[in-house]
């Protein structure tokens, strides 16, 4: 008496594989305004980050020289002629005999405020009884 066996065996194997590739692009924009003493405005806006930091550091080079100092030799500034000649037309500097870039006057800027106090009887009279 024999039995016959039978027996199947059917591999099943999964495999699966994701893969994920994100791209990220940022584009920004800066606007920069400056408000100086001297009532200077400045506005800059830039499409590209190395553009907008060279153009950042160039006016904040402006701005320090506007508000420190009354007059510069033009070897101070590093840039070309052509860019002084430019900041000079569109801020008003104007350049001596000797080579010296008059930025601004100082006195134009600082004004003297005269102090006009109020002084009645009320508010004496009271500094006065406490004084006695």
């Amino acid at each position: 008496h024999t039995h016959p066996l039978t027996h199947t065996h059917t591999p099943t194997h999964t495999h699966t594989l994701t893969h994920t590739h994100t791209l990220t692009h940022t584009h920004t924009l800066t606007h920069t305004h400056t408000h100086t003493h001297s009532h200077t405005r400045t506005h800059s806006l830039t499409h590209t980050h190395i553009l907008t930091r060279a153009h950042t550091l160039t006016r904040a080079h402006t701005h320090i020289l506007s508000l420190t100092h009354s007059h510069t030799h033009d070897d101070v500034c590093l840039t070309a002629d052509t860019q002084v000649k430019v900041w000079m037309n569109k801020y008003g500097w104007t350049e001596n005999e000797d080579g010296q870039i008059f930025i601004h006057n100082q006195e134009e800027s600082v004004k003297p405020k005269n102090i006009v106090e109020k002084i009645d009887f009320e508010s004496v009279s009271s500094i006065m009884a406490t004084s006695q």
